[in-house]
């Protein structure tokens, strides 16, 4: 059973933060809940009060606030780090740097991502696969194809029915 965590920091008076709870968050809480990944959605009230977003933070854990730079804010977090030195942490779209054990935080991009685009991160991360769909009527196989979308777009490759493979994760629909 994993340990880790997918966190989501938000706020409220965030233009992109509404943005991606407008367009992405159903849709990704919808995919972490099918892959039974377990997730936390911290919402701050105002960017403008830092305190009060450090305190919100800080309650999920002490160690969180040196890593919460900017918003909204995706993190993979490994709670049986708890209580190490250091959190063992991945955050979307940044590189973090250690200088005597205090992270450095340095963005990669501005972009807000699409429920699609964090969870092939977050698959990636936690090494899953993503889920293949198969549709079976009378025990045949009709067709089955990948489940993860591109850019919001979601692309259905059909496969050819002799390669279901042991070792992918699939769903079978029966019709």
């Amino acid at each position: 059973m994993t340990t880790q965590r997918f966190i989501i920091i938000t706020a409220k008076d965030c233009q992109g933060c509404r943005s991606f709870k407008t367009y992405h968050y159903d849709n990704l809480i919808k995919q972490l809940e099918e892959y039974k990944i377990k997730y936390k959605h911290i919402e701050i009230e105002s960017r403008k009060n830092i305190d009060n977003a450090t305190k919100m933070v800080a309650e999920y854990h002490q160690k969180l606030p040196l890593y919460f730079k900017f918003y909204p804010m995706f993190m993979l977090v490994d709670e049986s780090s708890f209580k190490a030195k250091q959190l063992k942490i991945d955050i979307y779209n940044v590189d973090i740097k250690y200088i005597k054990d205090q992270p450095r935080i340095e963005l990669k991009s501005g972009n807000i991502p699409t429920a699609d685009q964090l969870m092939e991160w977050i698959l990636s991360k936690l090494k899953i696969k993503p889920k293949k769909t198969v549709i079976v009527k009378g025990g045949n196989v009709l067709k089955w194809s990948s489940e993860l979308t591109r850019g919001g777009v979601k692309h259905n490759l059909d496969y050819s029915f002799d390669h279901l493979s042991d070792e992918e994760n699939y769903e079978i629909i029966a019709i």
